[in-house]
């Protein structure tokens, strides 16, 4: 998928990446948020009511194409993850 493909042409897209609790609002109304695990920020979405995938819990690659569509936040271990969404190798 890759974040490129999930832009039209002429439209552009917010990319979020934070870990606590004083992120959460930027995450919401960005277009795509990469959460970096061990922080408070994962918490407080799902308490929220939103569902942060965690890469190496959930596998993305299972996920149907209008799935990741809908795709919003991501939670990564580290910077290795974090490029493995960006490039979608998970």
């Amino acid at each position: 998928m890759g974040l490129d493909s999930r832009r039209s042409s002429d439209s552009k897209q917010t990319v979020y990446i934070g870990d606590s609790t004083t992120d959460v609002l930027s995450m919401i109304y960005c277009d795509f948020a990469i959460v970096i695990k061990g922080g408070s920020a994962a918490d407080r979405l799902q308490k929220l009511g939103y569902h942060v995938y965690h890469i190496g819990d959930e596998d993305l690659s299972l996920l149907k194409s209008e799935e990741l569509d809908k795709l919003r936040f991501v939670a990564v271990d580290d910077w290795f993850d974090l490029l493995s969404v960006l490039n979608h190798d998970c």
